[in-house]
């Protein structure tokens, strides 16, 4: 792994000495400016999130609705490989986790002019796309802020981890956190660089937005402990060999390395995610290059 950290001295001090005991603690904990603003810009340039691929054989984000998913996004983008698999962060999960653990998903998601997100924890157990029920695996996500998120702030309900497997639903609506958890709803405003950890089994959302100027950007990556009573949890996980330097065997069970991985990477799209106005855009691409094709066909024999 890469002896020079990109995390800011500082707060990777901070992640030391507290992240495992507030997450054992109160299921959370966070810290700004883990990273610099120049290192967020560049995660997002590696990842290039504007672009929508057509007969395109390369990796790129996909669309549903006004947000943009870049499932697998260290399989593109070498700084947020870097970041999920640094001995910072996995330092936390040793400690937390105290068992062989696996990254089970990461992905960019970034939101433009508008959002919901339900309250939701993160351990689920999937079937393709297909929601099946929690698991009791323990596991910590990461959430990394590569934009302010001022108009989004992120909630949680504060010891929620330590009924939420009890809950009937794959979701706990608005209504009822009003009425019965309203007194340990916590809300972060995170920055440009915030990190947050938090246990898999918390309830937690990022607040909504309507707003056409907005952007919220953030790179997401989880770990959940590997267990032989759970065959093939986790997303299917691509990866860039070139990325892997100063190989680490450890790294051989954290990537899944010949571990099945059943789960498809989220979200699961197709045509009809897409907006209407990028779905115009896109068609009057379809035409020109369907025009310049003809043109081209049609001045073949002649040259």
């Amino acid at each position: 792994m890469h002896k020079k950290s990109l995390w800011n001295n500082a707060a990777a001090r901070f992640v030391k000495d507290n992240f495992v005991s507030e997450l054992e603690t109160r299921g959370y904990s966070f810290i700004h400016n883990s990273i610099s603003d120049d290192l967020a810009d560049q995660i997002l340039g590696e990842l290039d999130m504007d672009s929508i691929a057509i007969n395109s054989s390369t990796l790129h984000p996909v669309k549903q609705g006004s947000v943009s998913f870049f499932p697998n996004a260290i399989a593109k983008s070498r700084s947020a490989y870097r970041l999920a698999i640094s001995e910072l962060t996995l330092s936390v999960c040793r400690d937390y986790l105290k068992q062989d653990f696996s990254l089970v998903n990461n992905r960019l998601v970034r939101a433009c002019g508008s959002m919901y997100m339900p309250w939701h924890t993160d351990n689920n157990v999937m079937s393709g796309q297909r929601f099946r029920g929690k698991h009791t695996l323990p596991g910590v996500q990461f959430v990394l802020y590569l934009s302010d998120s001022h108009l989004a702030p992120f909630q949680l309900i504060r010891n929620s981890e330590k009924w939420s497997l009890g809950w009937p639903h794959r979701y706990l609506d608005n209504d009822t956190v009003k009425k019965d958890f309203d007194d340990d709803v916590v809300e972060i405003c995170p920055s440009k660089g915030t990190l947050l950890a938090l246990n898999t089994h918390l309830f937690h959302r990022g607040v909504g937005f309507k707003n056409k100027e907005f952007i919220r950007s953030l790179f997401l990556f989880q770990f959940d402990v590997i267990s032989d009573d759970l065959e093939g949890h986790g997303e299917q996980l691509l990866l860039n060999p070139a990325f892997l330097e100063d190989f680490d065997p450890s790294l051989v069970k954290i990537l899944g390395l010949g571990r099945p991985s059943s789960y498809s990477a989220f979200p699961e799209t197709s045509l009809k995610d897409i907006p209407p106005l990028e779905s115009i855009s896109i068609q009057q691409r379809l035409l020109l290059s369907l025009l310049s094709n003809i043109l081209k066909s049609a001045a073949q024999p002649f040259l």
